[in-house]
């Protein structure tokens, strides 16, 4: 990017917003749809963490419960203790809070759809149908749980009989 971009990208901040540390302009903040979850076979964008039922989602949202602590620049820990740099510990939800955040989580439903089916919603989802995106993006998830590789990538024969 041109430092012109660049400074532009930054001033556009909203005044009062602060970026969280680990993310930026150019690697946002990543907040997962949890509607339908329950459903969902993997639990990131990755297609690292298997979703293969509660015990996953719970030892998810254990494993980035601390995260934070993780996160430093050189000598600089945003979340440092201040006493030489080690990073202050919230501590470890229990057994039971993650069982029932997980439960919380799993009895998520979509809101009600705000928007009328007129009449160029429904051409809409006729071109949606006639070009056989529905195969892919099936209701009401529209995602089809399969992992799709980037251009160029190669999977390996063993990775497509595990994954």
């Amino acid at each position: 990017m041109t430092a012109g971009r660049i400074i532009a990208a930054l001033e556009s901040t909203p005044a009062g917003v602060q970026s969280r540390h680990g993310a930026s302009f150019i690697y946002p903040v990543q907040v997962p749809d949890l509607i339908g979850v329950r459903e969902r076979r993997y639990l990131d964008h990755t297609g690292l963490q298997l979703h293969r039922g509660i015990k996953d989602l719970m030892r998810y949202a254990g494993m980035n419960q601390d995260a934070v602590m993780l996160a430093h620049y050189q000598d600089f820990c945003p979340s440092c203790d201040g006493k030489g740099g080690r990073p202050a510990a919230a501590g470890r939800y229990s057994d039971e809070q993650l069982y029932a955040l997980a439960l919380y989580i799993y009895s998520l439903r979509p809101p009600r759809n705000p928007n009328r089916l007129d009449k160029l919603a429904a051409r809409g989802e006729k071109v949606f149908a006639a070009q056989g995106c529905n195969t892919c993006h099936v209701p009401p998830l529209y995602t089809n749980n399969l992992l799709t590789p980037v251009a160029g990538f190669v999977v390996s024969d063993e990775h497509k009989k595990r994954f």
